[in-house]
């Protein structure tokens, strides 16, 4: 295939994918309703912020992962589904536009794209649990949670990997291998989940103080990481090396 075609068919493909996710996610946020808005928590919606805005750029120069499924899935636990993915989904729009300096259709996109995520990870825990009740500090849990956290976890990675398999017009699989991967992003995102039980269940239990002691300690050492992958990147092949990147893409 010749590059122009190919950049003509990738530069497509990425529109037509990107209008769907932003079509169902504004379908789902209009179905929460701006009556919700009115009583919204703004305690999760701030944890969820805080949480957003603790990121880091992955090797590849394109993509970030940030504290965010921490206060997201916690509030997924915590709230009713239209409450729930309201936060997680205005948290996203407002820290990627007004911390992270996103583009705008790229905060739209990320936005809509956690609605999904939130709306499909709260159903599942609605099928185990009464909304906005759950309990996760029993043992007979484990399972469900364990479901959503897959649910999660399979909606926010697959609209990111395709977006990029699109752009670049590789497969899924070798975004998988070369910007997540089992060690580098599954375990430490298991982790982040089993964090959000943990917030979940202590705010219901001690209130927003629950914020600083499991939020706070996570996002200096994310902060720790950020500052060590901006040294990298003036090492010569080293992942975040902008030579690097450029060359992986090409």
């Amino acid at each position: 295939m010749l590059p122009d075609t190919r950049t003509a068919r990738s530069l497509w493909s990425v529109r037509l994918f990107s209008s769907v996710v932003v079509v169902a996610g504004g379908l789902i946020l209009a179905r929460s309703g701006l009556p919700e808005f009115r009583s919204l928590p703004w305690f999760w919606l701030a944890a969820c912020a805080i949480a957003e805005a603790a990121w880091l750029r992955l090797p590849d120069g394109r993509t970030t992962l940030s504290m965010g499924s921490i206060a997201n899935f916690a509030a997924a636990l915590a709230l009713p589904q239209q409450q729930a993915v309201l936060c997680a989904s205005l948290a996203s729009l407002i820290v990627e536009l007004a911390i992270m300096r996103k583009p705008v259709h790229r905060a739209v996109f990320n936005c809509a794209g956690t609605a999904i995520t939130m709306s499909a990870t709260v159903l599942v825990l609605q099928v185990f649990f009464r909304p906005g009740g759950a309990s996760p500090v029993s043992l007979w849990s484990i399972v469900p949670l364990l479901a959503a956290a897959v649910t999660y976890y399979a909606c926010n990675r697959g609209l990111v990997m395709t977006i990029l398999s699109l752009d670049l017009w590789t497969s899924p699989r070798s975004i998988w291998l070369q910007d997540f991967g089992v060690r580098r992003d599954l375990l430490p995102t298991g982790a982040a989940f089993s964090l959000g039980v943990l917030l979940a269940h202590e705010v219901q239990s001690h209130g927003p103080a629950a914020l600083v002691l499991l939020l706070f300690p996570g996002a200096f050492v994310l902060e720790a990481h950020r500052r060590r992958s901006a040294m990298s990147a003036s090492v010569p092949g080293s992942p975040y090396d902008a030579d690097t990147r450029s060359k992986r893409a090409a």
